[in-house]
């Protein structure tokens, strides 16, 4: 949980908390990433809404922001579709 805390500092925004927007977005532009190339892409991630979601989403901040990952991603929030049982995070990867 400590780590948890730590992530949600750098990032305060937790998806299951969050009714305003359809999507969170985050990118690490500090990193010099490869051209794309024909391995380049979207990986989709499916979740139950609320904690395995947010657990999930706070995992992939922590990778993206160490420049483990790729380049942005995004999560749907709370708004994106209230009826729908999972979320989404988008990672956009470089290889």
């Amino acid at each position: 949980m400590q780590r948890r805390s730590a992530i949600e500092a750098i990032f305060p925004n937790t998806p299951s908390k969050v009714f305003s927007t359809s999507w969170l977005r985050i990118s690490n532009e500090t990193m010099a990433y490869p051209e794309s190339t024909a391995t380049s892409g979207k990986w989709l991630l499916f979740k139950k809404k609320g904690d395995e979601l947010d657990t999930l989403w706070f995992q992939i901040v922590e990778l993206l922001k160490a420049g483990k990952l790729g380049r942005a991603a995004k999560v749907s929030t709370m708004r994106a579709d209230e009826k729908k049982v999972e979320g989404v995070i988008c990672v956009y990867t470089y290889s």
